[in-house]
């Protein structure tokens, strides 16, 4: 297939598809099926990449034991990587937990309650809004 018709085919302009074939080697190295669906136009990475895989990989463990995490919790997390992984520079925002939850497809759904009066206790401390469910 020619050029003119893999741009119409999947939607993007000349210059793109120019642009992933001089990046091709690049962009199959970073191929991950989680991170990276067919849809994506732009490969976007993490400016601190190091942290989002540490708060990634303490986000899944709290997930697979039902505990429910909020915003404030995933501040402090990355925070605290960023510190332990050498970039105090590091700071947390609402623009860097929304870039976050895309860049690994983590979806802001309620968390069932199944751990009784406590947990239901523990998350009247939190707005609707400041908890998320990787379910």
């Amino acid at each position: 297939m020619e050029k003119g018709g893999i741009t119409k085919k999947y939607g993007i302009s000349p210059s793109t598809l120019s642009t992933f074939l001089k990046q091709k080697s690049k962009i199959e190295q970073n191929i991950d099926a989680d991170a990276h669906g067919p849809q994506r136009k732009k490969m976007r990475t993490a400016d601190y990449e190091e942290v989002d895989k540490a708060v990634y990989t303490w986000f899944v463990e709290m997930r697979a034991k039902n505990i429910p995490i909020n915003g404030p919790l995933l501040f402090e997390r990355a925070r605290s990587f960023a510190r332990s992984l050498g970039f105090p520079e590091f700071m947390v925002s609402t623009g860097w937990l929304h870039r976050f939850r895309e860049r690994l497809g983590i979806s802001h759904k309620k968390v069932r309650l199944h751990g009784g009066w406590r947990l239901q206790a523990a998350l009247k401390e939190y707005l609707p809004a400041d908890i998320y469910n990787a379910d």
